[in-house]
């Protein structure tokens, strides 16, 4: 859903352009906003989602990138001006750009804490193919609903198939976390009962060891050649 609501404005960007009086340059701006703002937040996403869960990032950004391109059409007849309009929808690609750049380091964190290695090539192949067929849904029902209706109903139609599709998600991730709270528990249970049973025929225990997190090495990684020699391939190739 993240591929098919991004590629909604490009679709209809000829529709769009034609109504409001946009030229080349306006209509570059706007579309060119979302990917000003896709790159920021993805090393933040990443680390957030490692430390809170990748599900919890993933169902909180699609909350607010399907908001945004349910409001999108609301926001295009807020000002009269045509300058106006077209920083008030390059705000909007903005921001799009900006939660969803978090998809694919959640996305990454979760499959990485929850898949099994034997499994994690197969769901992540099946995860990035999702991608290429939310462009290829988009663009096959987008274009039915273009020609029949006016160019609001695909943000309207998306936007809310998307909003649903992020209350699904926090559903999952609410059972989930609660099954791994009841775990964890259960684990501790067993762990204290199994130790209070060692102390018993040792007459003695030594005290636990805190397993120490080791931080995410940001400043050596930005350092690295490699690092940005694939980021500029991945933006700009």
């Amino acid at each position: 859903m993240a591929y098919a609501t991004r590629t909604i404005l490009p679709l209809c960007a000829v529709t769009v352009a034609d109504e409001f009086g946009w030229d080349k340059t306006d209509m570059g701006l706007v579309l060119g906003c979302f990917f000003w703002g896709y790159p920021v937040f993805q090393i933040m996403g990443g680390h957030i989602s490692d430390r809170i869960g990748g599900d919890q990032v993933l169902y909180r950004a699609a909350f607010v990138w399907s908001s945004i391109c349910m409001i999108t059409p609301y926001a295009a007849y807020v000002y009269q001006s045509k300058a106006a309009t077209v920083y008030m929808m390059a705000l909007l690609r903005f921001l799009m750009g900006l939660t969803q750049g978090v998809h694919f380091p959640s996305l990454t964190s979760l499959i990485s804490s929850r898949v099994k290695p034997s499994q994690k090539a197969l769901v992540l192949t099946i995860s990035f193919t999702a991608s290429s067929v939310g462009s290829v849904f988009s663009g096959g029902i987008g274009s039915i609903l273009l020609a029949e209706f006016h160019w609001s109903t695909l943000f309207y139609v998306f936007g809310a198939i998307a909003f649903m599709w992020a209350v699904c998600l926090r559903i999952v991730s609410r059972r989930t976390q609660r099954i791994k709270s009841t775990s964890e528990v259960n684990e501790k249970l067993i762990a204290s009962s199994s130790s209070s049973s060692l102390k018993d025929m040792d007459g003695d225990q030594d005290d636990d060891v805190v397993p120490v997190k080791k931080k995410f090495p940001v400043c050596q990684l930005c350092n690295k050649v490699p690092f940005w020699v694939g980021y500029s391939m991945f933006y700009h190739g």
